[in-house]
């Protein structure tokens, strides 16, 4: 009985023995256990999204940009975190907008169960998101691998073996390595190998999705966000036949510069014309609606977007960080133009001596002109032809903004063959227009002195010279004249557009000279 009691007792103390040993094992293999990474913890889950296969990008002039995509993510039935990397560097915050989800794909029997049309929960829900900059940087490299295995090369010399083991921490460029002997080691981390790079790392900046999903599957998350960097500006080149008055070419482009901080590859190009309220950098959705007007085999297509004209640039464009792209909008062939010689003066001050006078080309955009089309605003570059038929640059304009159907007119620089001058040639006080102190007249000096409550008036004469040296042809010459409201003109000037522009045309023969006078009665006091 006594034996029988020992050899239990004995066994007892054994089996409590060999717990205790392998609880004291257990605790020191947790205490040998490297600590857990926040980033790692904060990355444990994540889901990256699949690339974009689909990106439209919208650019409203020099603002910013909108960009839209769709993305595909598989998720799990619940919560689920997304990592979308390729965001913009210059992401305007809190702009995202989550537009739509779609279940493409599941093994689940009955997907229709998620189907909210079919009387099921809603598949798909954005909780929240958060931006995040590019971080895949080696500092980062190395925080997101402590407590995984590293390999770092043995700075000690030649044939110095290599430390491997679990990184246990890495402070001020250091790494502390455990070794499977149970070694610490304390080595630079610059030459480290990793086994495999931590979750949530990217070279671009990235949003990180909160979503939840009703069942396990492949979504396609399409949403927006905008952007600061992205600029476009149109630029119109003109090949103009004076001797026909014609543009036989024109060819409208734009330039696009991203410097976003990420490359849109593949990307359909949207441009808004005039200006768009930029609510604290909240963009507007546009979609694309029926096509306004017809365009060319690789022109640009035109649509009107409320009050807006949104051009999509032809096919699907790369747009290269930190390049500048010139892509072509439309182009028309044999355009006639209406080229004017003019001169503006201001009745007020004016220059003395001889002046180059001004040219401008009348543009009528309508389709029976061969033209049509929706103009951007921009510059435009205005060439012609020399005797050996090579293009030269003889003038520049910008326009603004122009529809359809609209006349408008652009100064496209001087002529160096004719040139203009202004003379005052007669002056004298005259009698007020309204009956009040008339006084005789004081031809070439000076009025008077007249009571503080009487008018002073003055006619002055002045002369126009034009002279034309080109030795081909003769020329028209339109001169306009501005001045205040409480001067008047007589013939053979005619008011223009309003009671303050006078205008009259004056012919010059070839290598000859015209002049024309101009008496103006103006209140001096």
């Amino acid at each position: 009985m006594m034996k029988s009691f020992w050899k239990f007792g004995v066994a007892t103390v054994l089996f409590a023995m060999l717990i205790a040993m392998a609880s004291v094992g257990l605790r020191s293999a947790e205490a040998a256990e490297p600590p857990k990474n926040a980033a790692a913890a904060a990355d444990e889950g994540l889901v990256r999204a699949q690339r974009a296969s689909s990106v439209d990008v919208t650019i409203y002039g020099n603002r910013f940009a909108q960009i839209e995509e769709t993305r595909r993510v598989h998720l799990q039935a619940g919560d689920n975190r997304i990592l979308l990397d390729g965001i913009a560097a210059h992401y305007r915050p809190d702009s995202l907008r989550v537009v739509d989800a779609k279940l493409v794909r599941t093994n689940v029997l009955n997907p229709k169960s998620a189907n909210p049309a079919a009387g099921g929960p809603k598949a798909f829900s954005y909780l929240s998101a958060t931006y995040r900059p590019a971080n895949l940087t080696p500092d980062k490299l190395l925080a997101g691998s402590v407590g995984k295995r590293v390999t770092i090369k043995n700075a000690s010399g030649a044939g110095s073996a290599d430390i491997e083991g679990v990184l246990v921490n890495i402070t001020g460029g250091m790494a502390v390595i455990q070794t499977d002997d149970g070694k610490t080691s304390i080595l630079p981390a610059y030459n480290a190998t990793l086994a495999s790079a931590p979750k949530g790392l990217s070279n671009t900046a990235a949003l990180v999705l909160e979503v939840w999903a009703a069942v396990e599957g492949d979504y396609d998350l399409n949403f927006l966000y905008d952007t600061d960097g992205i600029t476009w500006n149109a630029k119109h080149s003109l090949i103009y036949d004076d001797e026909k008055s014609n543009v036989e070419s024109w060819e409208s482009s734009v330039a696009i510069d991203n410097n976003s901080g990420t490359t849109f590859e593949k990307a359909t190009v949207r441009l808004l014309s005039s200006s768009v309220a930029d609510a604290g950098g909240e963009g507007k959705m546009y979609r694309a609606g029926p096509m306004a007007e017809s365009a060319g085999l690789r022109d640009a297509s035109v649509e009107s977007v409320g009050d807006q004209k949104s051009y999509t640039l032809p096919g699907e464009v790369a747009l290269v960080e930190g390049q500048s792209r010139q892509v072509p909008l439309f182009r028309a062939a044999n355009v006639p133009v209406k080229r004017e010689y003019y001169i503006a003066s201001d009745n007020g001050y004016y220059r003395t001596g001889k002046q180059e006078v001004s040219i401008r080309l009348e543009v009528d955009n309508c389709e029976a002109k061969n033209l049509g089309k929706a103009l951007p605003s921009g510059s435009v570059k205005i060439y012609q032809r020399n005797k050996a038929g090579k293009l030269q640059l003889t003038g520049s304009a910008r326009i603004g903004h122009k529809a359809v159907d609209e006349i408008f007119q652009m100064v496209i620089g001087t002529s160096s063959d004719i040139k203009w001058e202004r003379l005052l040639v007669d002056r004298q006080e005259v009698a007020s227009p309204n009956g009040a102190g008339a006084a005789g007249p004081k031809t070439g000096r000076a009025a008077p002195a007249q009571p503080n409550n009487e008018e002073v008036w003055e006619l002055k004469t002045y002369k126009f010279v034009v002279s034309n040296f080109k030795r081909d042809r003769d020329v028209e010459v339109v001169i306009e004249v501005y001045f205040p409201t409480n001067q008047t003109v007589g013939a053979p000037w005619k008011l223009k557009d309003s009671i303050e522009q006078a205008r009259t045309t004056l012919s010059v023969p070839k290598s000859g000279q015209s002049e024309v006078k101009l008496s103006v009665k103006e209140r001096v006091r």
